[in-house]
């Protein structure tokens, strides 16, 4: 079941050219087709805080 159309893999945009091979049919040198499906619900995100580093930097933005 599909949700794309059939012309989406014949987009520019969406192709990729393998920079080495990746199995028996995605080999280096090649276009391969590159096609997202959501397979889920989706979701509201809200920004709570952001920090310099990893938890240990200044506090740039703090909601709270």
């Amino acid at each position: 079941a599909g949700y794309g159309s059939e012309s989406e893999a014949e987009d520019e945009a969406a192709a990729v050219s393998l920079p080495t091979d990746l199995g028996r049919v995605n080999k280096a040198s090649t276009k391969s087709a590159v096609k997202l499906q959501e397979i889920g619900p989706r979701m509201t995100l809200q920004l709570h805080k952001v920090e310099e580093g990893l938890c240990s930097g200044n506090i740039i933005f703090n909601e709270y």
